[in-house]
């Protein structure tokens, strides 16, 4: 089950260590799958078993439990047991069982990578109903204050309203969601994908 999944992994993407001995250093006799991983340079390390029982005739049960863990720190990411029931070869029990936990394991891996190297986005930012220019500066100075938020940067400027290439890495919806609960101004905020518009009140709150 173990060359399964590293062949799905690899058909989607993932970067697979196939022979990890081929690394060895100093501490790979320990044998430990931790140090193991670390030594070959990996990321991430699934780890765990699984068993097949018999049951009756030709139906058996087939049971796994696996924990991605962060090579960096040690610690656990995500941990994973299943159990499937069939009268199938075990190749087909494999494949079957694999499919099962393949996804969210991805998507546990991604959000992992994410969350240490973000991938920087540039989106639209509009704020129209500018009045005062000191409001307008304490609504740009707030989200350069973000760690989400990289860089504010004039796109345009058209009456009372002013356009931005805002660079933010993580979720447009989730800074605008930070922005309008700090309370500068009274504002309305829409957001669509890569675009963000904020209209101002005339008065504070």
């Amino acid at each position: 089950i173990e060359s399964v999944l590293a062949d799905k992994l690899y058909l989607t993407g993932e970067n697979i260590i196939r022979d990890p001995g081929k690394y060895k250093r100093a501490r790979f006799w320990k044998k430990d799958p931790l140090d193991i991983a670390d030594d070959a340079g990996a990321a991430f390390l699934v780890f765990g078993h699984c068993s097949y029982t018999p049951l009756q005739d030709t139906l058996y049960e087939c049971s796994i439990a696996i924990d991605l863990m962060d090579v960096n720190d040690g610690s656990v990411v995500k941990s994973w047991s299943l159990s499937r029931r069939g009268d199938l070869q075990e190749t087909e029990m494999n494949d079957t069982i694999t499919r099962s936990f393949l996804p969210p394991l991805r998507k546990q891996i991604s959000r992992r990578i994410l969350a240490q190297s973000p991938q920087l986005f540039t989106c639209r930012l509009c704020i129209s109903g500018i009045r005062e220019y000191s409001t307008y500066q304490s609504i740009v100075t707030s989200l350069t204050s973000m760690d989400s938020v990289e860089d504010v940067g004039l796109r345009q400027i058209q009456g009372h309203e002013i356009c931005h290439d805002i660079i933010i890495k993580g979720s447009l919806e989730d800074i605008m969601d930070n922005l309008k609960a700090r309370q500068i101004v009274q504002m309305d905020i829409e957001t669509t994908p890569g675009t963000a518009t904020i209209r101002l009140h005339s008065h504070r709150l």
